[in-house]
């Protein structure tokens, strides 16, 4: 059986999407492949991992390149290396492609680092151009994000069309974001919704939750959850993150306003929103969230959302399997 070592990194200031995404992929190939998956990362993501996927080999946040050489000597060499993180450092880069028998891959949506890997993958498509080593072969499209099983089992199902908006939820992703959460819960109470699910990150989640429930007791709190999916299909509108969140709304086919929680944010929603041909009213990145609700409100604009929606199906798992064949 050939071997994957997986190489990926999550905190709260840079979010948890990159190692959310290896997880998926590292779950749909352990069964013909042999799995080692490195993470570094804070206290926080390691106790999320405990819980949703304990299979890992945790490293320091920040440890240095010999210290990671000599951990990765504990482990037989790999045939396939996959690497993603924000900034991959072209010199881990080197220390993976040293050790793999066959072909290091990179996944990296911002492409501002430099590249040396065998290809490098960007799952949502820009217009920049990364600077690679003469070899690397740069795949740009949505069309390789990888999704999970139970997303696309939800994407098949019919999407319940409501008249009016009765359902939010607030899904930004598992970083902190304490005082955006209370930003975007006053003008949510500006309407009438019949329920507004927030769904938060573990750090200071009782704090926060205290200050949500302050604002208002009838919404409901929740801890990131394994499978948000479910919650996003279910409801008429969706508040996101800018990162994968947003992604996985338009999967299950629901309406989304994104939200940007990290500068490196801004292009990547205006590249996806422009990739799904909506609106000029919901490219703005400015947070003018109440103006961009008010139009989702309209039966007809978010019927015309969820039709783009339902054309978008990238399979991103399938494409990565070719690449390792």
């Amino acid at each position: 059986m050939k071997t994957i070592f997986f190489r990926t990194k999550g905190s709260q200031p840079q979010g948890w999407g990159n190692v959310i995404r290896q997880i998926i992929i590292a779950q749909k190939l352990e069964k013909n492949f042999k799995i080692f998956f490195f993470v570094e990362g804070d206290k926080d993501l390691f106790l999320y991992l405990k819980k949703n996927y304990p299979k890992v080999i945790l490293l320091k946040n920040c440890i240095g390149l010999k210290k990671e050489k000599e951990i990765l000597k504990n482990f037989p060499k790999p045939d396939f290396s996959i690497i993603e993180m924000l900034h991959p450092n072209p010199k881990l880069q080197s220390l993976y492609k040293s050790i793999t028998k066959k072909k290091i891959i990179v996944y990296d949506d911002l492409l501002t680092s430099r590249y040396i890997s065998d290809f490098l993958i960007s799952c949502q498509k820009t217009n920049r151009k990364p600077k690679l080593f003469s070899k690397v072969k740069f795949l740009n499209d949505y069309s390789y994000f990888p999704v999970s099983d139970k997303v696309l089992k939800i994407k098949n199902k019919k999407k319940k069309i409501n008249k009016k908006i009765k359902i939010v939820s607030v899904i930004l992703g598992g970083s902190y974001y304490s005082l955006t959460y209370c930003k975007i819960l006053n003008c949510l109470l500006n309407f009438n919704f019949k329920k507004i699910i927030f769904v938060i990150s573990n750090k200071k989640f009782l704090q926060t939750k205290k200050k949500l429930k302050k604002l208002d007791k009838s919404i409901e709190v929740l801890k990131n959850i394994k499978n948000p999916e479910k919650i996003l299909f279910e409801s008429d509108l969706a508040i996101v993150g800018g990162g994968y969140t947003k992604i996985e709304a338009a999967l299950v086919n629901t309406p989304f306003i994104p939200i940007q929680t990290h500068n490196h944010q801004k292009e990547l929603i205006t590249s996806f929103m422009k990739k799904l041909k909506l609106t000029r009213k919901l490219k703005n990145n400015k947070f003018d969230l109440k103006k961009k609700i008010i139009f989702l409100q309209n039966l007809d604009n978010r019927k015309n959302f969820i039709k783009k929606l339902e054309c978008f199906k990238p399979n991103g798992i399938k494409k990565l399997k070719e690449i390792l064949n």
